[in-house]
């Protein structure tokens, strides 16, 4: 019953993109997502895979990049993640973009939650960032619990070293409050 508006946002060119990112138009996408059968959308979620890092980034069009991650199928999840981890540093530096990582470290296998965070560790001045992000108490509490042994030692001394750092911002607190509980 809803082919007809899935038909019609993947019919032009760079009108997915544009739709995803609107303020009312990205909440259509989030419901497509999330209400259609996966052969439907298939060609939608193609077109958000295809520019995944900038809607991501996007204050609106994050939300529909989260729901490919909870909806999508498990190779359009497979992708996301692969993408995520690609371009970690642009998507989790920025404010909407961190979210994504938050629903990607929730939604995905242990074995891709793993990536993304030796993802983020690759660079040391990134998890005490993302952790004074909106999200990043949940992220910096995932990171933890997924990685083991030397890299969950990493992890640990990279907030303990950016621990001034962190008591200076609202959501750095709550970060170092998951951290150290």
């Amino acid at each position: 019953s809803l082919q007809f508006m899935i038909d019609e946002i993947t019919q032009c060119e760079g009108l997915a993109k544009k739709i995803a990112t609107h303020r009312y138009g990205g909440r259509i996408v989030q419901k497509l997502l999330a209400k259609c059968e996966p052969s439907q959308v298939h060609d939608l979620a193609e077109t958000l895979l295809q520019d995944m890092v900038a809607i991501s980034c996007h204050a609106f069009g994050n939300y529909a990049i989260q729901h490919l991650l909870q909806f999508g199928t498990p190779q359009q999840q497979y992708r996301c993640v692969r993408t995520i981890e690609m371009h970690i540093q642009t998507i989790a530096s920025n404010p909407f973009g961190v979210g994504v990582v938050a629903t990607a470290l929730e939604h995905t296998t242990l074995d891709d939650a793993v990536w993304i965070a030796r993802a983020v560790l690759q660079d040391p001045e990134l998890l005490p960032r993302v952790a004074q992000m909106r999200h990043g108490a949940g992220i910096v509490t995932k990171i933890l619990t997924v990685l083991t042994g030397k890299e969950q030692e990493r992890a640990h001394h990279i907030l303990v070293a950016g621990r001034a750092q962190l008591q200076g911002s609202r959501y750095g607190r709550k970060s170092l409050a998951a951290f150290e509980a």
